[in-house]
């Protein structure tokens, strides 16, 4: 991050919770789509990324500004 201010802290919070959202997405898809053999193929990868993107997605929640994400 180059300017550490509240605007681009935001940016990156907004851009977490939209790749937790996909990742929830596409593991719902992945996990109701068993007559889809691929699908076999990359559910692991994608539980992997929704829950990566679930551990960061809680450490943002509690965080409103970059100064609490700075003291965490």
């Amino acid at each position: 991050m180059k300017n550490k201010t509240q605007e681009n802290f935001t940016k990156i919070k907004t851009l977490i919770v939209e790749i937790y959202n996909i990742s929830v997405v596409a593991d719902y898809f992945c996990s109701n789509q068993n007559d889809i053999e691929e699908l076999d193929n990359i559910s692991p990868i994608i539980k992997t990324l929704r829950k990566k993107a679930d551990n960061l997605n809680s450490i943002f929640i509690d965080c409103n500004t970059f100064d609490d994400f700075a003291n965490f």
